[in-house]
């Protein structure tokens, strides 16, 4: 799920972090916690974002408080200039 760009940044940058923060109520809700999959890594959530540091303070005070392993993924096939990129969150951690 991602926002339509609308070429004005900082709208895009506030979309891209209230998606990014609606999805992750609905993950607090619906995911099974690694230890009830019994998997370390169990709980899984991938997040689709555009950097900028007000994700980034997303990243460190709500995602890596849940969840044990939270990695920034960039794909290849995403252009070099691109801000697009991923939150791949791993151990869910109710």
């Amino acid at each position: 799920m991602a926002a339509n760009s609308s070429g004005n940044v900082t709208h895009d940058i506030q979309s891209s972090l209230e998606i990014c923060e609606a999805v992750f109520e609905f993950a607090r809700f619906n995911l099974r916690s690694a230890d009830s999959v019994g998997r370390k890594k169990g709980g899984v959530l991938l997040l689709k974002f555009f950097a900028h540091p007000l994700l980034e303070k997303f990243r460190a005070e709500t995602l890596e408080s849940y969840f044990s392993y939270v990695y920034y993924v960039k794909p290849e096939s995403s252009r070099s200039e691109s801000r697009e990129g991923y939150f791949l969150c791993q151990g869910w951690n109710p």
